[in-house]
């Protein structure tokens, strides 16, 4: 029975490191960070955050506030990247 758990353990194993998995993963741990350090000055104007290979995608109702960021959008994200311990967020488009 030993000789079938490895193969499961594998699969499961690269199914955890492909992309698509890293990228929710990434994105769960982005949202506890940006909840704890900005939610409650963003978060009733946020439409969405997501994101995909590296970028991390902002969607505001606010004008002022998406200039705002635009303008802070590298402070940002060097702050998002040293709270998740790795150079995830490679970009920042702010919409």
């Amino acid at each position: 029975m030993s000789h079938n758990d490895s193969p499961l353990k594998d699969v499961l194993l690269q199914w955890m490191h492909g992309e698509k998995v890293q990228d929710k993963l990434l994105k769960v741990r982005i949202e506890e960070i940006w909840d704890a350090q900005w939610g409650r000055a963003f978060n009733r104007h946020m439409k969405d955050l997501r994101f995909k290979s590296g970028v991390l995608y902002i969607h505001l109702h606010s004008a002022v506030l998406r200039h705002e960021l635009n303008l802070q959008k590298q402070i940002l994200r060097l702050k998002l990247n040293e709270s998740l311990g790795e150079e995830a967020i490679k970009e920042i488009r702010i919409r």
